[in-house]
């Protein structure tokens, strides 16, 4: 919030302004309610790898004919299983979903992006 004091346009202070009011505002509710603030941020890490995963999968289908595509597709798969998986357990996947599920989807898609990577090196 502070630096949007500092900028020179009405849309820029504005904005920083509003992102400034949300964390603040997410950081108080996560404070005082932690409960409910795992279990958003867990909802809301279920999302995220449902449309990860999706995003993931339309890109394997379309790198197809290139090396590491199978990969891509793999880690699109596993990242909506993730966020199926999340979304099932409620709330007693609060308490472990957040630390082992976001590790493991790093290591799946980094796999997939560093073998996509290497196969992009060999076609070169």
């Amino acid at each position: 919030m502070v630096h949007a004091f500092s900028t020179r346009s009405w849309s820029e202070f504005l904005l920083d302004l509003l992102v400034g009011l949300l964390y603040a505002l997410v950081g108080a509710w996560l404070a005082f309610f932690p409960l409910t603030g795992i279990l958003t941020l867990t909802v809301l890490l279920a999302i995220t790898f449902v449309l990860q995963g999706g995003a993931q999968i339309g890109m394997s289908f379309r790198m197809r004919p290139h090396s590491g595509w199978f990969w891509m597709l793999l880690a699109g798969i596993i990242a909506i299983l993730a966020g199926a998986m999340i979304v099932a357990g409620l709330p007693s996947t609060a308490t472990w979903a957040v630390g082992i599920l976001v590790g493991v989807n790093l290591l799946t898609s980094g796999w997939a992006y560093l073998i996509l990577a290497l196969g992009a090196k060999e076609s070169n």
